[in-house]
């Protein structure tokens, strides 16, 4: 039994960044789709293009509550004290904020371009 808790306790248990890497992927592929379809409705102008939106605003909420959730174990594994830790959840938080920042802004451009070009 000793050997047994002994292995127990010298397992370290690591952070999923894979898992929150998916999940804010599969958020960043539902936001720039709605951001998309909003932009193509607002550029056409016409109130019935906003009625598909309804169902991807779901998408959104879940896909945010998985990536909140897998933050969360990810900042309960790694210390707050530590300074590698942070340094390291830092660096993850500002290239996957400036990648979700750039995929929205094109979502966007793309959306509003569709709409241009059915528009004529």
């Amino acid at each position: 039994m000793d050997t047994n808790a002994a292995s127990k306790a010298s397992r370290k248990v690591s952070a999923r960044y894979g898992t929150l890497t998916f999940c804010l992927v599969a958020f960043t592929c539902v936001a720039a789709w709605s951001t998309a379809r909003l932009a193509y409705a607002i550029a056409q102008g016409s109130p019935d293009a906003f009625t598909d939106n309804n169902i991807s605003l779901l998408g959104l909420i879940f896909t945010a509550i998985a990536v909140v959730r897998e933050w969360f174990s990810i900042t309960r594994v790694e210390p707050e004290t530590d300074f590698t830790f942070r340094m390291k959840r830092r660096a993850f938080a500002l290239k996957a904020g400036t990648a979700l920042a750039a995929v929205l802004l094109s979502a966007a451009a793309l959306g509003i371009y569709l709409a241009i070009r059915v528009g004529h």
